[in-house]
């Protein structure tokens, strides 16, 4: 709808290649409860697959509450999952700003 801003390029040959099963879920259900406020907003996932690597940038924009708010176990979580199935092989960098959030994610095969 006229809400959401949302775009989606994606890359490279992903043929013989697989991930721990809905390891990259987190950060896009985030993006989709976090990046639509009232009225509108925006999202940009990009997925990057070559011969070592997968890459994905989520950014969407983002407004800090004005009540603080608890953290969830979402990222935690995959956070977890990550050092448990990839222990070294992996780079998360998480940003917020106070109108953007951004995950860069950098996954060895």
């Amino acid at each position: 709808a006229k809400r959401l801003n949302l775009s989606f390029p994606y890359s490279g040959d992903k043929s013989g290649k697989s991930i721990s099963p809905l390891l990259l879920l987190p950060f896009i259900e985030n993006a989709f409860k976090h990046g639509i406020q009232d009225t509108s907003g925006w999202i940009t996932i990009d997925l990057k697959v070559d011969s070592n690597f997968l890459y994905l940038k989520v950014e969407n924009s983002y407004i800090i509450p004005v009540k603080g708010k608890a953290p969830g176990l979402g990222l935690a979580n995959v956070k977890r999952r990550l050092e448990l199935a990839y222990p070294e092989k992996y780079n998360l960098a998480i940003k917020q700003s106070k109108d953007i959030y951004s995950v860069d994610l950098k996954l060895a095969f």
